[in-house]
């Protein structure tokens, strides 16, 4: 965009005249010869004592000479482009290209604060899954002891303790995958938001349900047709290509222009230049010059990519509103399935202490509670980064 800012600059300086200097000098020795059919002898001046005796040249004589010639000029002129229609077809060539520059910028900075979001979102639960299976790692601490001590007193076979055991080191297992995940997703954050790699990014927010998109499939479609950046891109993309075709076209018009200068002339003497002169210029045939029917072509082509780009819109706009809605249909889901694996937990815990059940049952209670717990909190993630993904694609 800053490139073709300072293309518009250069290009709206042609409207201001154009002050220059112009300085030169030359210099030259010119020799020559002359037969004198009849001489000066006769005249005084060049007699013998005469003044200019050195030049005398008798009837019949011939004589040679040679002259030194130096001068010099130094003007200021003033040029100045009265009327040109390639200039003004330019200038709308150019400002069509600083408007697709300014809707790609748009689009790109839009696709960042998507990505920036998302590495958050990723980030927040990364965390939050660092922390469940931290509380996880912690509870099979409490039940291995119990387990130990059950096995002590002769309530349980060793096969619950080794059980217990094994179960235990999966979960350090697990709990170092997602603090490995955490530290990924801190990376990628930083890395996103350009901070130095002595910055440690923290999701202070726990995994919550952001404010569910609020319009529906029709409004969402309207919505994010408009004013689309990437529409508007392709547009200005086809609005530079005419006028690089009317810019083309308009190098055969004629040019009018105006052009002034002043100065000094020294040779033998040193006398004042003043000049004032109008001129109209153009061309009667450049070669090449039907690359304004190519331009035209070109421009016709871009109609096909904006009409391919619209349905690409639609369909990410349809896939993020139906994507956003099955989330919200999954938290539903994970939330009940969270609540029945809690309280199996609890019933599967009290019958394995009064040696109703063995540990079997109990760890597959703890993996169902835990998968219900992990999943709840991707099934909110994934509803926020789809509700992020829907805004994005109408702002």
């Amino acid at each position: 965009m800053a490139e073709q800012q300072g293309w518009l600059r250069s290009l709206r300086g042609r409207f201001y005249p154009i002050l220059g200097l112009d300085l030169g000098g030359s210099y030259r020795q010119q020799a020559g010869s002359n037969w004198a059919w009849r001489g000066n002898t006769a005249l005084a001046a060049y007699g013998p004592n005469g003044s200019d005796a050195a030049f005398a040249v008798g009837s019949g004589g011939w004589n040679r000479f040679q002259t030194n010639l130096g001068a010099g000029f130094a003007q200021l002129r003033l040029d100045y482009e009265l009327l040109s229609f390639e200039r003004s077809a330019a200038l709308g060539q150019v400002n069509a290209e600083l408007d697709r520059a300014r809707q790609q910028y748009g689009t790109r900075l839009r696709q960042l604060q998507l990505e920036v979001s998302e590495a958050y979102y990723r980030l927040q639960l990364a965390d939050q899954l660092r922390r469940i299976r931290q509380v996880v790692l912690d509870n099979d601490q409490v039940i291995l002891d119990q387990v130990r001590a059950m096995k002590t007193a002769g309530l349980v076979p060793r096969v619950d303790l080794l059980r217990a055991e094994a179960r235990l080191q999966q979960e350090r297992f697990r709990l170092d995958q997602a603090e490995a995940q955490r530290l990924s997703a801190q990376r990628r954050l930083s890395n996103l938001v350009n901070v130095p790699f002595t910055v440690t990014l923290l999701a202070s927010e726990a995994v919550r349900l952001q404010p569910p998109w609020p319009l529906d499939l029709e409004q969402t479609l309207v919505r994010g047709f408009q004013d689309n950046p990437q529409l508007q891109a392709l547009q200005a993309a086809r609005a530079a290509l005419l006028r690089q075709a009317d810019r083309s076209a308009a190098q055969l018009l004629p040019r009018i222009g105006l052009f002034a200068s002043a100065g000094y002339q020294a040779s033998q003497s040193t006398s004042p230049l003043i000049d004032l002169n109008g001129c109209c210029k153009g061309p009667a045939f450049i070669p090449g010059l039907n690359a304004q029917a190519a331009d035209r072509a070109a421009a016709e082509r871009t109609l096909q990519a904006e009409a391919s780009e619209r349905n690409g819109i639609r369909q990410r706009l349809e896939s993020a509103y139906y994507d956003h809605r099955a989330a919200l249909s999954q938290i539903i889901a994970a939330n009940a399935s969270f609540a029945a694996a809690r309280e199996a937990y609890r019933d599967s815990r009290a019958r394995y202490e009064f040696g109703l059940a063995d540990y079997t049952d109990l760890a597959a209670t703890i993996s169902s509670l835990t998968t219900a717990m992990e999943q709840r909190a991707e099934a909110i993630t994934l509803a926020n980064l789809r509700d992020r993904k829907s805004t994005r694609l109408n702002s």
